[in-house]
């Protein structure tokens, strides 16, 4: 009977500890979800002034000329941010724009970094965010763009108003950001 009783404390002891393990790893997740969440809200304090595109404006971000692109809405750049060439979490370069009853919304951040070799971003840019691995997508630039590349590193980090498709996710579904003559996407 001792065999039997060891093999039984012996499950036992394994079950409780995977149960601990288990506790142990999803508080990590949930401390990891808090860290993100608070530099989700850094960067949304940081980035609040530009709800009025004015400032956005008296700050350096500029509208493209470009339409609006479907799921992402009207794109506004600050080239002197673009061109330091570095990523930098509450100074994004590009904000994103939807439309409602004809006045502009903000909606996302949008980074955005030169793909290429040295000194550009071979790689996407790691570890912008913490508490977070978001995927990184690639633009193909236009030839008459004014870029030192022909790619770049872009990331969409929906802050502003909430996309059903995640917090990074490129596009949004929601109808503000696809404002009448938007085309394709990003």
């Amino acid at each position: 009977m001792a065999p039997r009783q060891q093999t039984r404390r012996t499950v036992l002891k394994t079950i409780s500890t995977g149960v601990v393990g288990g506790v142990a790893l999803s508080g990590t997740a949930a401390a990891g979800e808090r860290g993100l969440q608070r530099e989700l809200a850094e960067v949304r304090s940081a980035t609040a002034a530009y709800n009025n595109p004015a400032n956005a404006e008296a700050a350096g971000y500029h509208a493209e000329e470009a339409p609006p692109v479907c799921g992402m809405g009207y794109h506004w750049m600050n080239l002197d941010l673009a061109m330091t060439f570095e990523v930098v979490k509450t100074k994004p370069e590009v904000l994103a724009y939807g439309e409602r009853n004809g006045n502009l919304v903000l909606g996302a951040v949008e980074y955005a970094v030169p793909k290429g070799p040295e000194p550009f971003f071979p790689e996407p840019p790691e570890d912008l965010f913490e508490n977070a691995d978001p995927e990184w997508h690639v633009l193909e630039l236009p030839p008459e763009a004014p870029a030192p590349t022909e790619e770049l590193w872009t990331l969409h980090a929906w802050v502003h108003n909430y996309n059903p498709e995640g917090v990074f996710h490129p596009t949004n579904p929601r109808k503000l950001f696809h404002p009448d003559g938007c085309v394709g996407d990003h």
